[in-house]
């Protein structure tokens, strides 16, 4: 029975990204920004191909999957991230413009990005590639709120994660939003891993 018990214990692992960046054509350096950026244009959260990105604001998050078994199938899988204080939408805003999670293949790093490497990645544009979203309850622009998306809700994650975990591999995902930052400069802004604080930092959380 004891042996039966330890087997059937879930196991819970919580990443902090490898590499984020801002992607965006006029970060001045958005691969050690402090924070992450995400807006659309004219109510689209992404461009119509990889080339149409200029105008949009993307958010790239990386995360190694080493430690975790091969074959593993995960239970739950939660991206959270935060809010920093002076939020400039509201709950209306982010009810109808939430804050999307979307597959991204290819490899990128902070130490090599240049805002040319966007075009070689394979950035998940379609619908079917959003595996994740926000539902906020509330949004206090007066401080910093936490934003947990379950990847595992709209079951598209088998596809990415699949092909990450098969040779202990990375985990890339792609953050978009179809807020726009020419309406109020409303745009989703996100501590990224080069926060001071542990707490505020992007984390995924995978229990199996």
């Amino acid at each position: 029975m004891l042996a039966l018990l330890l087997t059937t214990m879930a196991t819970s692992v919580t990443l902090v990204p490898t590499d984020d960046i801002w992607a965006y054509p006029h970060a001045s350096d958005g691969a050690k920004d402090a924070n992450l950026r995400v807006w659309g244009v004219d109510g689209r959260a992404v461009g119509a191909d990889a080339s149409d990105t200029e105008s949009y604001s993307y958010s790239l998050l990386r995360f190694d999957l080493s430690k975790i078994p091969a074959g593993t199938k995960p239970t739950s899988v939660t991206l959270k991230l935060t809010q920093v204080p002076g939020a400039t939408y509201n709950l209306d805003v982010t009810k109808a413009n939430p804050l999307q999670v979307r597959t991204l293949g290819g490899t990128f790093s902070e130490k090599t990005w240049s805002y040319d490497a966007l075009s070689k990645l394979e950035l998940g544009l379609k619908d079917e590639d959003v595996v994740g979203q926000s539902e906020l309850k509330e949004v206090n622009a007066d401080k910093e709120f936490a934003i947990e998306i379950d990847l595992l809700k709209k079951k598209r994650f088998d596809r990415p994660w699949a092909a990450a975990i098969q040779s202990g591999n990375t985990l890339s995902l792609l953050l978009t939003a179809s807020v726009d930052v020419a309406q109020g400069r409303q745009s989703y802004k996100l501590f990224a891993k080069e926060a001071e604080r542990e707490s505020v930092r992007p984390s995924l959380t995978i229990t199996y």
